[in-house]
């Protein structure tokens, strides 16, 4: 298995959301040099984790390339898995091929805010 350019960093734009809503995903992959990565290839997933823990996944999101173009896959968090999230949390998009490669550029700030009493 290799790892292809994994970036750790917090450089997708950060979510501010509400418990209980349901958040899109969009992501776009490129290779260093700018090229466009076919991720229509691969199993795409979003994995979100508490902020400062990525070996413990809180969920795991199945993407869908959109085709077209083919370096950009979407997902989402249905407001049902959201509803007993709270803090801050990390989304690290993946792209992962059958000969065991794992694409996975970059990670983004998630922040939940617990639904308001009524």
């Amino acid at each position: 298995m290799t790892t292809l350019s994994t970036n750790y960093s917090n450089d997708l734009p950060e979510i501010v959301m509400i418990a209980g809503d349901k958040q899109d995903f969009s992501y776009s992959f490129f290779t260093s040099a700018c090229a466009l990565i076919d991720v229509t290839t691969g199993s795409c997933t979003v994995v979100i984790f508490r902020y400062g823990d990525p070996s413990h996944a809180i969920l795991t999101l199945t993407g869908s390339p959109v085709g077209d173009p083919i370096n950009v896959f979407t997902a989402v968090l249905p407001s049902a898995c959201s509803l007993d999230l709270s803090g801050a949390y990390q989304q690290q998009p993946k792209v992962t091929y059958d000969s065991g490669d794992i694409y996975s550029p970059s990670q983004g700030k998630i922040y939940v805010y617990p639904t308001p009493s009524s």
